[in-house]
């Protein structure tokens, strides 16, 4: 009788472990997300952790990552997908790090780590640039989650030109009108970005010889997805969808487009389709502001602290001040007649988008 119980115990437990692996793997299969890994594995893998910066092209690596989910599978790499809103990437964690709600970040991060841990020999990609803006404290509370994995992490951070990062910081605050992004304001945000000690909390917590900074502008020919794929060890493939940048307008368009939004809910994206049509894909500055926004930034970018070593090889690409070549607009007249087609095109595109039944803004 003991002999026969024991059996049907037997049974009965390879009956649920055998549902169990077929949901768990029938959940992979339809997500992407994980695959067994009977790839020969590279040799100089690595688990890593991307952290930004913010406007860094950050968007475009993680559309990658997200859409090579079953390549880097096959080679032993696990990018989560479909775990997170937005769900190509992993930045909310980094904000409710940043915001203390420690609970959220335990409840989201959990079952990225459930299917991790009983992958074997497999490394874990995480990227998120809102993970550049967590205290010292949230890092040690990442650093103390993911030891459950028993993986050695790098972090891998991209720098670029201050000058260019806060003309982009101001286009990105004007998209989404929670308030009016003139550049001063802007400025007075960003005014705590503080890049060494940054670096710095992520050393005391993953290892001054695991966190590695790297510049956009100096990057090797590939840009951003090709290299992060060499430093981290795996292959994807050529993807042309991955190479598009976010894109930014001018100063003064970002304003204009900060009332809007503000005041009027339109959505960037009419904006900014009527902005690089009207100026032939390229950005544009109005000329007799141009020196008087250089010299705004200039104060921004004196005030940040380079000190750390890392930063060092790249303090002279970071704070060179850029040049606007082939300005479409030459003269102020001409600026405002290209300012003024991009709004009738933008409000012809909500009229059209409205009559069609989409969401385009306010009435």
């Amino acid at each position: 009788m003991r002999c026969w119980g024991q059996i049907l115990v037997y049974r009965r437990l390879q009956s649920v472990l055998g549902a169990y692996e077929s949901g768990w793997i029938q959940h992979a299969r339809r997500s992407g997300d994980l695959r067994f890994h009977s790839a020969r594995p590279m040799p100089d893998r690595k688990s890593t952790i991307h952290i930004g910066l913010h406007k860094t092209g950050s968007t475009t690596l993680q559309n990658a990552l997200y859409r090579s989910r079953r390549e880097l599978s096959a080679q032993g790499f696990f990018y989560p997908g479909d775990y997170l809103r937005p769900n190509f990437q992993h930045s909310i964690l980094g904000v409710y790090l940043r915001e203390s709600k420690i609970h959220l970040f335990k409840r989201a991060i959990e079952p990225i780590l459930n299917d991790f841990v009983v992958m074997d020999d497999a490394q874990l990609i995480l990227s998120g640039e809102e993970f550049s803006t967590v205290p010292r404290p949230g890092i040690h509370i990442l650093r103390e989650s993911l030891d459950r994995t028993r993986r050695q992490f790098q972090v891998i951070v991209y720098v670029r030109n201050l000058y260019r990062f806060a003309i982009s910081q101001i286009a990105q605050h004007s998209k989404g009108g929670r308030f009016i992004a003139y550049p001063a304001s802007v400025m007075r945000r960003l005014q705590d970005f503080d890049p060494t000690s940054m670096l710095e909390g992520w050393e005391t917590a993953f290892g001054e010889e695991h966190v590695r900074v790297f510049c956009l502008e100096t990057l090797p020919e590939g840009g951003i997805v090709t290299h992060f794929a060499g430093v981290s060890g795996f292959c994807v493939p050529p993807d042309p969808g991955a190479t598009e940048l976010n894109r930014s307008v001018d100063p003064i368009a970002s304003t204009l487009l900060s009332h809007l939004a503000f005041e009027f809910g339109v959505p960037h994206r009419f904006f900014y389709k009527a902005y690089f049509r009207a100026t032939k894909e390229r950005r544009c500055i109005l000329p007799r502001t141009e020196g008087h926004l250089v010299g705004l930034l200039e104060d921004w970018v004196g005030r940040r602290n380079l000190a750390h070593p890392k930063l060092a090889p790249h303090r002279e690409v970071l704070m060179q001040q850029p040049t606007i070549e082939d300005n479409p607009a030459r003269s102020d007249a001409e600026y405002l007649h290209m300012l003024s087609a991009v709004l009738a095109r933008t409000a012809k595109d909500m009229k059209r988008a409205r009559q069609n039944g989409s969401p385009s803004g306010k009435q």
